[in-house]
């Protein structure tokens, strides 16, 4: 550090350290100054007069600095270098109006202020920006047959589905808490009044504080839904901007949303959201389900592949549900009611209907 009980306003204000004391403060900067002037009180008035000059050209490139601002400086500079206290609010303020004395001090002024510009815009603009943290993506994705529990930065929990996946930014950001979710995932999320909590899926927003919901958006399947448990849930589509409170919809526990790209609408519905949730508790539910949604469940949740030898007779609607069971006893339910015969050769599962 430079000795700078010898320095006057014009070498504060054009110090790198003290300009950015005055515009970046950091606790340490604040901390040292305040230290410095109660060492040298006599400086006071020069630090304080320097950094007001800081202040006022903080943006070097401002096309007009007023006339009353430039004799505030000027008054200021000149009651410092006199051995004066700066002008206290009232004092009367030197003129700039006629004759050729007052228009000398206003050159001056206008010359200094004029140096010092030229020093701040190097210093503010030309010294090159501060390097910003590179942002770090997460990813939490479970292949078929897989599920699993994830333990989000802020403490929320997440029950993810088999083939789902998470994308968030490490730590997450300051203002807000941005989950992306591809599948399905059952959220328990922390309260936190400052940073809301956003689930993003291909078509629909989720934004809450504190809650517990579930949402499903599978790219194999036409709806995307959201259903509420506990807390409140605003939902709305994707590309809606956050201005349009119209195009979003709240719900309260018990109650769902169901979003069709084909209508592009958003529907809310109340009813019993349980058979919703009974997926992250290893219950399979199968609701008048035809043949080819059976498939796809089952391919998800064991992470296996159906081949059929024929086709099958006759419209499926299929209805039960199985819990914590393997897929050899689901199979051999499944096959009496729609009279077929399966094998299972590792990842791999035949069927020829009769």
């Amino acid at each position: 550090m430079p000795d700078y009980s010898d320095y006057n306003i014009e070498d504060f204000a054009s110090d790198a350290d003290f300009v950015r004391f005055v515009t970046e403060p950091t606790k340490e900067d604040i901390s040292y100054w305040e230290s410095f002037v109660k060492k040298h009180p006599h400086k006071k008035s020069e630090t304080e007069v320097a950094r007001d000059i800081i202040l006022s050209l903080s943006d070097p490139f401002k096309e007009n600095i007023s006339d009353q601002r430039v004799n505030t400086l000027w008054n200021r500079i000149q009651n410092t270098t006199h051995g004066e206290h700066p002008e206290q609010p009232g004092a009367p303020m030197i003129g700039y109006r006629s004759n050729s004395g007052n228009r000398g001090l206003r050159i001056a002024a206008g010359l200094f202020i004029f140096v010092l510009a030229g020093l701040l815009a190097y210093f503010l603009y030309f010294r090159g920006p501060e390097p910003q943290p590179e942002i770090q993506w997460v990813v939490k994705s479970n292949p078929k047959g897989q599920k699993s529990t994830v333990f989000l930065p802020d403490g929320s929990k997440v029950i993810l589905n088999a083939q789902s996946s998470l994308t968030y930014t490490k730590g997450f950001l300051q203002d807000k808490r941005e989950i992306e979710l591809e599948g399905e995932a059952f959220f328990e999320v922390k309260r936190d009044s400052i940073r809301p909590f956003i689930v993003k899926t291909r078509n629909t927003v989720s934004t809450v504080l504190g809650t517990s919901f579930n949402v499903r958006s599978f790219s194999s399947e036409d709806i995307d839904q959201v259903s509420l448990v506990t807390g409140k849930l605003v939902v709305s589509s994707m590309g809606v901007p956050e201005e349009d409170p119209s195009k979003s919809q709240v719900l309260v526990p018990g109650e769902y949303i169901t979003y069709s790209p084909e209508t592009m609408n958003l529907v809310k519905s109340r009813g019993d959201i349980s058979d919703y949730l009974l997926w992250k508790d290893g219950v399979i539910l199968f609701k008048e389900a035809n043949f080819e949604e059976i498939v796809t469940k089952l391919e998800r949740w064991f992470g296996v592949e159906f081949e059929t030898v024929n086709q099958i007779r006759g419209p499926v609607s299929f209805s039960t549900k199985f819990e914590n069971e393997n897929l050899e006893n689901i199979l051999n339910t499944i096959s009496h009611t729609l009279d077929f015969d399966y094998e299972i050769n590792e990842n791999k599962v035949s069927i020829k209907f009769n």
